[in-house]
């Protein structure tokens, strides 16, 4: 993957996009003002996986109800 300076939603960020074919990845896009990193792969799944919300120190975060 080769990374790339980008914008999104106005704000300066990076995308990361394959430089090869065997590349399983489409793109990887992050979102400063959210700090979500995204990754589109070229595989597709039945169902989608949740994974856990990290904090600074990679330690999973507790979400409180809604």
């Amino acid at each position: 993957m080769m990374l790339v300076k980008s914008s999104w939603q106005e704000s300066q960020t990076f995308r990361m996009i394959p430089i090869a074919e065997s590349c399983p990845y489409v793109e990887c896009i992050f979102d400063p003002g959210t700090k979500v990193f995204v990754i589109i792969s070229k595989t597709t799944k039945q169902s989608l996986h949740m994974l856990p919300k990290l904090d600074d120190y990679g330690q999973t975060i507790t979400v409180q109800g809604y």
